[in-house]
């Protein structure tokens, strides 16, 4: 583009050229929502701050592994994981109507 300057052309050139990138970023973002770094959490974790600090998978490691329920810890890590499953399914159609990039 001739006689652009650098806001017309991030603006005309490079954000349309990268809206497939940011489309599928934000999809693999809303999938990362339910998820925590439990090993982080699990580092500081006593009965202090269980209160605080409780995660899914730091309640599903209790629940299954600690109290001996994997039953009960296994619902609840199916649960989590659906519910993940169908935010990925809902951001990736709102990603096709929007933009026409998904993935799948």
């Amino acid at each position: 583009m001739d006689g652009a300057n650098r806001w017309q052309q991030a603006l005309h050139i490079t954000l349309p050229m990268i809206a497939p990138t940011i489309a599928i970023m934000l999809i693999f973002a809303v999938g990362d929502i339910m998820s925590s770094n439990t090993d982080l959490i699990l580092l500081l974790y006593n009965n202090a701050t269980m209160k605080t600090a409780d995660v899914f998978g730091t309640y599903v490691y209790r629940e299954g592994l600690l109290t001996g329920k994997t039953s009960l810890g296994t619902a609840i890590g199916l649960f989590a994981s659906t519910v993940n499953l169908i935010l990925v399914f809902i951001a990736n159609k709102c990603s096709n109507k929007i933009s026409g990039d998904g993935l799948f």
